[in-house]
Order: C-alpha cells, then sequence, then structure tokens
C-alpha cells in the first residue's frame, strides 16, 4: 500500500480526485522554490531546537573564564566564545529554543484573534465594524513597542505575559488585512450563489471566504514569526 503526504492531509471526493483549496494552495507552494526554501529553513531551526541537548556541543550555561573571547574556529569551539567562557553556538542552539515558542505563541494569539475579529467585522459590518475598528485605529495610534511595555507593565513581568504582550500589540495588523481580505471577497459571485442556495452565514464564512482570505494573513504570519 502506497501512502503519500498529499492523500493523508487533503480528503479526496467518491471518484477519488482531490478537491480542495488545501491542496491547490499546497501545490502552488512545492511549485515556488523560494517558499519551499523558507519551509524548509523553519523545519531546520524547529528541529534543531528540539533536539539542542544532542546537537549543542557544549553546556551553554557552564563558564570558563580561562577561555574567555575565544576567536571562531578556536579548538572546538565554532563561533568562539563570549566574555565568561561560555560557547557561542552551544548558546545560539538553545536560545533558538525561546526563540521560537516566542515567536508562534505570540503570533497563534494575533493570528487566532486579529483574523476572528477581521471575519466578523468584514462580513457583518454595521455597528460591531465600528467599534472594533475603532479599538484597532487606538491600538495602531501607539508605537508597537511602547504598547508592548505597557500591556506587560500591566501583566505582570514574566515570559508568558510578554508573549501575551506581543501578541495583543501585533493583532490590529491581523485583523486589517483579514477584514480587507473579507471585503474584497463577501462582494464575489461564489458567494452570491452560496447565499442563493441557503448556505447558513457560519459556514460560508469559515468555509469558502476564509480559505481565499489566508494568503495575505499566512504572510503576515511569517513576517511575525520571523
Amino acid at each position: 500500500m502506497n501512502f503519500s503526504l498529499t492523500k493523508i492531509l487533503f480528503k479526496s471526493d467518491e471518484s477519488g480526485n482531490i478537491d480542495s483549496i488545501w491542496y491547490e494552495n499546497w501545490v502552488s507552494l512545492k511549485k515556488n522554490r523560494s517558499a519551499m526554501f523558507g519551509l524548509y529553513m523553519i523545519l531546520f531551526f524547529i528541529l534543531m531546537a528540539v533536539f539542542a541537548p544532542l546537537i549543542a556541543p557544549f553546556d551553554p550555561l557552564t563558564q570558563n573564564i580561562d577561555l574567555r573571547k575565544l576567536a571562531p574556529f578556536t579548538g572546538a569551539h565554532i563561533l568562539g566564545t563570549d566574555d565568561f567562557g561560555r560557547d557561542l553556538l552551544s548558546r545560539i542552539i538553545y536560545g533558538a529554543r525561546i526563540s521560537i515558542v516566542i515567536g508562534f505563541f505570540s503570533v497563534a494569539i494575533s493570528l487566532i484573534f486579529g483574523s476572528l475579529i477581521g471575519l466578523i467585522s468584514g462580513f457583518y459590518g454595521g455597528w460591531f465594524d465600528r467599534f472594533a475598528m475603532g479599538i484597532i485605529d487606538i491600538m495602531l495610534a501607539f508605537p508597537y513597542i511602547l504598547l508592548t511595555i505597557v500591556i506587560v507593565a500591566l501583566l505582570g513581568p514574566t515570559l508568558l505575559n510578554a508573549m501575551i504582550a506581543i501578541g495583543i500589540a501585533r493583532l490590529p495588523q491581523y485583523a486589517r488585512v483579514m477584514r480587507s481580505s473579507v471585503l474584497a471577497e463577501k462582494s464575489a459571485e461564489y458567494v452570491e450563489a452560496e447565499r442563493s442556495l441557503g448556505v447558513s452565514n457560519a459556514e460560508l464564512i469559515f468555509m469558502s471566504i476564509l480559505p481565499n482570505c489566508l494568503a495575505p494573513i499566512i504572510v503576515q504570519a511569517t513576517l511575525g514569526i520571523g
């Protein structure tokens, strides 16, 4: 029996033809060499962070004053050492763990809540759109770093609160991008056709409009993680 990753990830209809916008996006992604290179780089750093204890040549916290400020490629220290004699390569490998966790967690908060606000605002409009976009405009009026510092000060100086603060501060960007995409899509012919067939608003939003609005959100998310 021969199973492919594509068949596992995407459903097929009764005739065996895979009919999914997710599949089309995946095929488009595979044809883009730059995108695939970026995907492989992300997977490389994730694996490096996960297997840091096996990859790192030294303990990142061990200090050795006799070996401080070594130049790169000195002995076993490929990138040299810092002011306290700690191996720089090992510290970078272990540091990737914290960086990846912060990046993914904060982007997840921004992506989920920002996209949800943008979806509802763009689709329904009315008082909710005016209220939500008013709050978004107020948040965008403050510099990103300043807004993050204020939120951390309110929540408390912990790593979790810092990730939450970053996620909240970046939320307006995702809300704006998603709202703009929804406004462009909801007037499309396929949306009007589904309305005439009696498709519910929830199904129309999450099954039809959302998949067609993912491209700019994915780009925004990748920039946010970086």
